[in-house]
């Protein structure tokens, strides 16, 4: 038997089940998140991505393009990524064609 198993006191389904429910609400992809003056709560847009660090440079680009924001910040979405972020073009740019009905 898996150690991890015998050390978590868990039954085999127990642990599958909490292994499962785990990997479900782990982050797909990273999406930016904003508030204007008069925001209560962060708004976003449908762009996500892959990694962390391109939705920061995402953030960072529309952080210095948009006068009103007045914060910003990275947040996890279950989403599958939609966009990627091009260094050379400073530009998100879409994975795949968009496909109407599939839930980005």
């Amino acid at each position: 038997m898996d150690p991890r198993i015998m050390q978590s006191g868990l039954t085999r389904e127990e642990y599958n089940r909490g292994h499962k429910l785990f990997e479900s609400r782990k982050p797909k992809s990273y999406m930016v998140g904003v508030k204007t003056p008069g925001d209560t709560d962060w708004v976003t847009n449908a762009l996500t991505f892959k990694t962390e660090a391109e939705a920061m440079a995402y953030g960072s680009d529309l952080n210095s393009r948009w006068t009103l924001v007045i914060a910003w910040k990275v947040i996890p979405s279950t989403k599958r990524p939609s966009h990627r972020w091009n260094p050379n073009t400073y530009r998100a740019e879409r994975i795949a064609p968009y496909v109407k009905g599939l839930d980005y």
